[in-house]
């Protein structure tokens, strides 16, 4: 009889992990988009904000500087977007430009975290670190619980 206890219990165990498990990434995957929404406004913002006179737009950083992420550890899912020159084209620079020899991806990318447009000179808006920690504080406090709802978690 402990027997058929045990495996029931088991069994149960294993099913309510895998229905957690499904939950969780249901969650996951609307956080991940709504992060991704929230930095690709910000990336808007700051494309609205300045209409340079002094080069075309290639629209390199807004077409390949969000990287939203995923990693998932043995009992944990961390999810979010990270803002990288990683996947962005290479610029190009003339051989006596200030810029030569430097990843200008990469100072588009700082550039564009801190609201600066080209030079320190042109800030076109706010942070965007302070404006993802905001919107990160509010989404802790106000839609997480509504995503837990929606998958039929009873909070509080």
């Amino acid at each position: 009889m402990d027997a058929i206890i045990k495996d029931f219990v088991n069994t149960e165990k294993d099913r309510w992990q895998k229905a957690i498990r499904k939950s969780m990434r249901t969650v996951a995957n609307k956080v991940k988009r709504d992060f991704v929404a929230q930095g690709q406004a910000c990336m808007d913002m700051y494309y609205r904000e300045y209409d340079p006179s002094k080069y075309d737009r290639t629209f390199n950083l807004q077409d390949n500087a969000i990287y939203p992420y995923e990693r998932a550890r043995k009992n944990e899912l961390d999810v979010g977007v990270a803002f990288s020159a990683d996947f962005m084209n290479p610029y190009k620079v003339g051989k006596n430009s200030e810029l030569d020899g430097y990843d200008v991806a990469e100072i588009v990318v700082n550039n564009f975290m801190e609201g600066i447009h080209g030079s320190p000179s042109v800030y076109v808006g706010r942070n965007v670190d302070e404006a993802m920690h905001h919107f990160t504080t509010a989404y802790n406090i106000w839609k997480l619980d509504e995503h837990f709802t929606d998958v039929g978690f009873k909070l509080r």
